[in-house]
């Protein structure tokens, strides 16, 4: 009885501490699991009473611009150096830097709903804010990154629609550098045109001043004579003016000088006569 005793009693006394371990082992694991949740992206986290969500990517259309312009120069897609969430990290990392904080698998999950919006033509009309030029550009970074996604995709339907509008692409740039080559070499063509006709235009313009002046030398000549002419006519007029005039001043002064004469005799006969009566 004493050994089935001990035997049992070391039994009850074994249950009871593996129940201690197993409610530690499970209320560690409580806490490691809200721990979790409390370091998880706002986006993916779930709710719990005790803290509120972050903003969601919806309402943060400046985020999917800085998202879209960041994964083109880290290139997390066509990359495959290194880890999946090393490449997508580094994209969090960067975006950290301009004030925006979300973790690696937050940015990748909202790229590929980005590349599917784009897809279906979704991207103008879900940028509610920011300017014109600033939404241009989020366009043509998510144009970049779906022909990125493109070339990767398990789907063949989109690698070979991928495959053929970066083909399309290439062929305009190509079309374009030549027509950018083509623009050059006529501009050089114009210029060279442009120096030869001024100077065409220069050498005409020397000869009609030089004929010009040939013509105009006789006319102004002419018109020196005339005017010459024109002068010496008014001084002679104005001499004869002069002369008139001379002469009328000398009958003017003779016939002032003998109205004096005159007038001295006739007083001279005038006192003579009363002298005569006087002397009566």
């Amino acid at each position: 009885m004493g050994g089935e005793l001990d035997l049992f009693t070391i039994n009850h006394q074994l249950s009871s501490t593996i129940t201690q371990f197993k409610h530690q082992l499970s209320l560690s694991s409580t806490i490691n699991y809200h721990s979790q949740l409390s370091t998880r992206d706002p986006e993916t986290a779930s709710s719990t009473p005790s803290k509120k969500r972050g903003a969601t990517w919806e309402t943060c259309q400046r985020e999917d611009r800085a998202l879209a312009k960041q994964v083109p120069a880290n290139d997390p897609i066509l990359n495959k150096v290194g880890k999946r969430e090393d490449r997508w990290q580094r994209v969090a990392d960067n975006l950290m830097q301009v004030g925006i904080t979300r973790s690696w698998i937050s940015c990748k999950n909202r790229m590929e709903r980005l590349v599917k919006w784009q897809r279906s033509e979704e991207t103008r009309s879900r940028q509610k804010t920011g300017e014109v030029e600033e939404v241009n550009e989020h366009l043509r970074n998510m144009i970049h990154i779906v022909l990125l996604c493109g070339s990767v995709s398990n789907n063949n339907l989109i690698k070979q629609d991928t495959k053929g509008k970066i083909a399309e692409r290439k062929a305009k740039g190509a079309q374009g550098k030549q027509l950018r080559g083509r623009s050059k070499s006529s501009t050089l063509f114009k210029n060279q045109f442009a120096k030869e006709v001024e100077g065409v235009i220069s050498g005409l313009r020397e000869k009609a001043e030089e004929f010009r002046i040939t013509i105009q030398e006789p006319k102004k000549a002419e018109r020196e004579r005339i005017a010459a002419e024109e002068t010496a006519a008014r001084e002679r007029e104005k001499a004869d003016r002069d002369r008139d005039l001379c002469e009328k001043l000398d009958v003017l002064i003779d016939s002032t000088r003998s109205t004096n004469e005159s007038m001295q005799k006739l007083m001279s006969v005038i006192i003579q006569g009363m002298g005569g009566s006087r002397g009566q």
